[in-house]
């Protein structure tokens, strides 16, 4: 909507404050349907989640009821954590912008060293770095093939989750793969395949 287009992609504020506000936004507008209903819109979220279920919490409705602590202290340290953010923002830009002048390569070298010392710590077991650099490797591999990184992690996250519900609704419905009859299943199963129609859609405008 801006009357300045031309001016993005070199600099312009506007190009920039827009696509960060929107990011910052982000994660706490997913961690609304993660919390409620156990659907993570992003990778961070599913994460979370994953996270979560291994502490012996169980994301839904009733993690309201049974733990509300869990998810207020989350939004409370979000919001807290924002306005961290902003003043980190205000004093330390410049000093952040200096990191750029750093060769990719050794910035590649520190987050190495990172990622596999900080895999090591919590077990002081090899078999963890051993697993991230394996996990590394296929996650280069995946962005080399145009693989998308984010849906394996959410999928892997699921995965267990979605199994035992579809067990639960197979239960309840006789064996039908269509589900519990009724005006409200007829409705998700709509609207499901409308958005699955809509991001095809996307998708394939994309690619041409």
């Amino acid at each position: 909507m801006s009357g300045e287009r031309e001016r993005f992609g070199k600099g312009a504020p506007g190009g920039i404050v827009a696509p960060e506000a929107t990011n910052a936004a982000v994660m706490h507008s997913t961690l609304l349907p993660a919390f409620s209903f156990g659907i993570p819109g992003t990778p961070t979220s599913a994460v979370i989640l994953g996270a979560m279920m291994l502490a012996g919490l169980t994301p839904g409705p009733m993690l309201f009821a049974e733990h509300p602590e869990i998810p207020y202290a989350v939004f409370v340290s979000l919001f807290l954590a924002t306005a961290f953010l902003w003043i980190v923002g205000l004093v330390a830009t410049n000093m952040w912008v200096r990191i750029l002048a750093v060769p990719p390569e050794l910035l590649a070298i520190g987050v190495m060293l990172f990622v596999v010392i900080g895999s090591y710590l919590p077990r002081t077991d090899l078999f963890d770095p051993q697993l991230a650099v394996v996990a590394g490797i296929v996650g280069y591999v995946m962005k080399k093939s145009h693989f998308s990184a984010p849906a394996l992690v959410v999928g892997f996250i699921l995965g267990p989750i979605i199994e035992t519900n579809i067990r639960r609704a197979l239960l309840l419905s006789g064996g039908s793969i269509i589900g519990v009859p009724g005006a409200l299943t007829g409705t998700l199963i709509v609207l499901s395949l409308v958005v699955m129609a809509f991001g095809a859609r996307h998708s394939l405008r994309r690619q041409a």
